[in-house]
């Protein structure tokens, strides 16, 4: 199948939107790339005018430092407007990023989880707990309409040279707060191959759902250590007042939806995605090194 001569795309104003249209403009072959507004209020006949065949929903949060109730309840309705506007226009492509953070931090979890595993989610974390509705609808979405091809990335935490969120900017500082007694296994996903898959989906079509994860697993005293970084095992209740640690989500459960992930199992199996798309570029271990070496650089270069 040929690749689609139109894409849509919403949030070309977030890190992957513009990593895509930038990587897209540099080549000759790329598609045409229409900006798409999810508050349009007829986005189906924008799209049939544009002939848009693939859509490409980039505009959801990223995990947030400070949640905004407003901005999480915005995600779950324009998706849902976006999935109805695809509907009535036919589009034949559809690709929505998730997060492996959905099948929720639990001590009964297997070593690595399959994409068939159930999402218990986080019902301490809002974001997780939306992220978990949008993958819902997109299910029912996908059953009511076999004709379009849905894809849906299931990424671990993402790290790289230039991505920034709540979870690089907690692990960004020299002393890293940890949970006391704990010391999870945990897997990253570097924002190239981030970027690499969301394009393969949007220009072939690779129906499913699909675990994005790089390979090998270290403890995160482990991913410290390499990093020449100060592991400070710190007790659970105290961690949400540690001044100098930027916890990703907010409200009165946040520390304990955040510290949850950094004490039980949530690993994901990326064989799936490994056998539709290719083998990750980089490594868990060097997606971590990769956002630990260009901070570091930025910091010298700033002193100098």
């Amino acid at each position: 199948m040929n690749p689609p001569c139109c894409v849509a795309v919403t949030g070309v104003d977030t890190f992957f939107g513009r990593r895509l249209v930038e990587r897209w403009s540099q080549t000759d072959s790329a598609p045409r790339i229409v900006h798409c507004d999810l508050s349009q209020t007829d986005l189906s006949e924008r799209f049939r005018e544009e002939h848009v065949e693939s859509v490409v929903h980039l505009s959801l949060q990223d995990v947030p430092g400070v949640e905004s109730e407003r901005g999480l309840a915005s995600d779950l309705s324009s998706t849902q407007a976006l999935l109805d506007a695809c509907a009535k226009a036919g589009i034949r492509r559809l690709v929505i990023p998730s997060s492996t953070m959905c099948y929720g931090p639990r001590l009964e979890n297997p070593q690595h989880m399959s994409e068939d595993a159930r999402l218990y989610g986080q019902p301490d974390t809002r974001w997780v707990s939306t992220r978990v509705q949008i993958e819902q609808r997109v299910a029912t979405f996908r059953d009511q309409f076999p004709l379009c091809d849905v894809t849906v990335l299931r990424y671990c935490w993402v790290m790289g040279p230039a991505y920034l969120d709540a979870i690089v900017r907690y692990f960004e500082a020299d002393w890293v707060p940890s949970v006391l007694g704990h010391d999870p296994l945990l897997q990253f996903v570097h924002e190239d191959d981030v970027l690499d898959t969301l394009e393969a989906a949007a220009l072939r079509p690779h129906p499913g759902t699909f675990n994005v994860v790089g390979d090998g697993l270290l403890p995160l005293s482990g991913y410290l250590r390499l990093a020449g970084k100060w592991n400070v095992p710190t007790p659970e209740r105290l961690l949400s007042f540690v001044s100098d640690a930027p916890l990703p989500f907010s409200g009165a459960h946040r520390g304990r939806g955040f510290c949850d992930y950094l004490k039980y199992i949530w690993l994901a199996s990326g064989e799936r995605a490994g056998n539709e798309f290719g083998p990750r570029t980089y490594s868990s271990q060097e997606a971590w090194l990769s956002m630990v070496g260009a901070r570091r650089l930025r910091d010298y270069q700033a002193r100098n």
